[in-house]
């Protein structure tokens, strides 16, 4: 997991400032995140945190990402911690405004502690990726700032929610390790995500479960084969619509996956379906009088095959085309009305 930090205040705020970033660097580096940092300013966060990470035995990476041709070399700072940083440079284009979001694309989550306007872009630019961000608030600036904004999402965190204020007041022993469990939690609880995760395994397998259960009831319908018809008109309705919700994520780059939105299509699908059907089976009674030679059980007429196409093309028609098929539905509803008025 990689971690963003942001933040300044080393100046202001002296030694605390600078002995809590040295802790959350040494916290990171025990819970196995990556840090990821931009700034050689000794006012700036960054030079702090990367002490407390080479303090902790073992190896370590670390991502210098900043705008600029410049490398920054902390090398000589670490080299008599003994442990071994290996440190990865990446320079993005622009200025630091428009490199923060390079920046925060590369990472996992974002901490800030103090700062001031880079901060507190950067604060607001991650929700915006969604991306994680957890606000030190113990030493004012941007970070504090941004809590009253940021609170809401901390108070999804299940037990830690009733810690997490610890994080708002002064900074205490511990808090280095609270700030690490709050920020795998956010990110374990997608909590800044809008777009739900997709179940994919779930997904494909009720798309081949309805492809499967409409080939047997095609090939081998049941006794009475107007609830094999029926059933392959809802089965049409559901895939109708889930080829409906495919190609809109596949065309629409803005689009976002939501199963109560899916869930809601499909019903408006399978009654629209039925709709349909029963429009196609006014023409026959329209024209026959009855349903009978439709809906025949003898195998060899050729009629259940014809009807039970008919009834997969309108499913699908209702799934797929809801507006449509909607308008279609209303206005012959809307012509019966009127011929019925008269």
């Amino acid at each position: 997991m990689k971690v963003l930090v942001v933040g300044s205040g080393a100046r202001d705020k002296g030694e605390p400032f600078k002995d809590a970033c040295r802790e959350l660097g040494a916290a990171f580096a025990h819970e196995g995140f990556e840090v990821i940092l931009g700034s050689g300013d000794r006012n700036a966060a960054d030079p702090y945190v990367l002490e407390g990470v080479a303090s902790v035995r073992g190896s370590h990476r670390v991502w210098i990402i900043r705008p600029g041709t410049t490398d920054i070399r902390f090398d000589e700072q670490i080299s008599a911690q003994g442990n071994k940083i290996e440190f990865i440079h990446k320079r993005v284009r622009g200025s630091w405004s428009s490199g923060r979001v390079p920046q925060i694309l590369m990472a996992d989550a974002v901490l800030l502690i103090g700062g001031a306007e880079q901060t507190s872009a950067a604060g607001n630019i991650a929700p915006a990726l969604e991306r994680p961000v957890l606000a030190i608030g113990s030493f004012d600036g941007a970070a504090g700032d941004l809590w009253s904004q940021l609170g809401p999402f901390y108070a999804e965190l299940g037990d830690l929610s009733n810690r997490v204020e610890n994080l708002r007041t002064q900074w205490q022993k511990g808090n280095a390790d609270l700030a690490a469990k709050v920020i795998r939690e956010l990110v374990n609880r997608r909590t800044f995500k809008t777009k739900p995760r997709l179940p994919l395994g779930i997904y494909l397998f009720l798309l081949l479960a309805c492809l499967v259960a409409w080939v047997a009831l095609f090939a081998n319908p049941l006794k009475n084969k107007v609830y094999s018809f029926f059933g392959m008109l809802a089965l049409a309705g559901f895939l109708g619509t889930i080829l409906r919700n495919n190609l809109r994520l596949v065309f629409d780059p803005t689009a976002t996956f939501s199963w109560n939105e899916l869930f809601i299509e499909l019903g408006a699908g399978l009654l629209l379906g039925f709709a349909l059907a029963l429009l196609y089976f006014v023409g026959a009674i329209t024209i026959a009088g009855n349903t009978d030679d439709l809906l025949k059980s003898q195998e060899n007429n050729g009629n259940f095959q014809r009807v039970a196409t008919v009834m997969t093309l309108l499913g699908l028609g209702g799934g797929l085309m809801i507006e449509q098929a909607a308008d279609k539905v209303r206005h012959w509803f809307t012509s019966k009305f009127q011929e019925t008025g008269d």
